[in-house]
């Protein structure tokens, strides 16, 4: 994926440098560790003269005294680091400014918002007033397009799931992480995301996976919709010695697996109802 730094989003709005880094460091910190290896996060070539405060820009807080007093601002130095050199969109731009890039009213013919609309749809914002939701719609002459905004943990993986650049799988696996509930490392491949071959079948399992991950354990013992409880088949899985339990997808499917340390460990989706019968 192709990812441009949305310099727009600083424009010293914060009122001090432990402003942005209270606030603001930690969130896109958290994005850039959901990236994966080949994707590239691209810059204009003035991004670093980008004002963080009123008085203060991105190049002065990383090589000032900042950079040695607030940890974040070191942590964040180290995702930066490589974001001093390539890669700077401007060496081959991509939208020209014989076309209109509208948002919000305003022109940003010459940004990486404008940018992003022809390449992979993906902008990456620090907080800000103007950057608050995960959709942005530029419109470039009279057609809108939505372009995902990364603000925060996991946006990156929503934002390629909107963009039809993963599966479910793929998906699940970066998406449900060691803090989540819902754990995927187990599945058994025959019987798992393999056996979803449409796309209402697709979007129904991620929709019961979000819905389990939302609610606390106790919501989730006592939610009618989930219908939440063991299953106590002997032979199902039985090298496996932890207690099975079952959740509802939906009327007919099912999801199985087991529960240690708080988090549901996945072994299989059920489509015909066969094992709970």
């Amino acid at each position: 994926m192709q990812i441009l730094l949305n310099e727009l989003s600083l424009n010293g709005q914060f009122e001090s440098v432990e402003d942005f880094s209270e606030n603001a460091i930690p969130k896109i910190i958290s994005v850039f560790k959901d990236l994966g290896e080949k994707d590239l996060v691209y810059k204009k070539y003035d991004f670093f003269n980008q004002n963080v405060t009123a008085h203060q820009n991105v190049h002065q807080i990383l090589t000032g005294a900042a950079s040695r007093t607030f940890d974040e601002i070191r942590r964040f130095k180290v995702y930066l680091f490589n974001l001093f050199e390539d890669p700077y969109w401007e060496e081959s731009p991509k939208h020209s400014f014989d076309n209109n890039y509208i948002y919000q009213d305003s022109d940003i013919r010459g940004t990486s918002l404008a940018e992003s609309c022809e390449r992979d749809l993906m902008v990456l914002s620090f907080l800000h007033v103007d950057f608050t939701t995960n959709q942005l719609i530029v419109t470039k002459n009279v057609n809108n397009i939505e372009v995902e905004n990364l603000l925060d943990k996991g946006d990156y993986f929503e934002a390629c799931w909107n963009l039809n650049k993963t599966t479910l799988e793929e998906y699940c696996h970066n998406k449900y992480n060691d803090k989540s509930k819902l754990n995927f490392t187990l599945i058994d491949d025959r019987h798992g995301f393999n056996l979803l071959e449409s796309n209402d079948d697709i979007e129904i399992f991620k929709g019961g996976f979000k819905k389990f991950e939302e609610l606390t354990w106790q919501q989730i013992g006592v939610d009618d919709g989930l219908d939440y409880k063991p299953y106590d088949n002997k032979n199902f899985y039985k090298e496996i010695k932890t207690k099975k339990h079952k959740f509802r997808i939906n009327q007919k499917y099912r999801c199985f697996g087991f529960v240690e340390n708080g988090i549901f460990y996945v072994l299989c989706f059920d489509l015909t109802h066969k094992l709970s019968d």
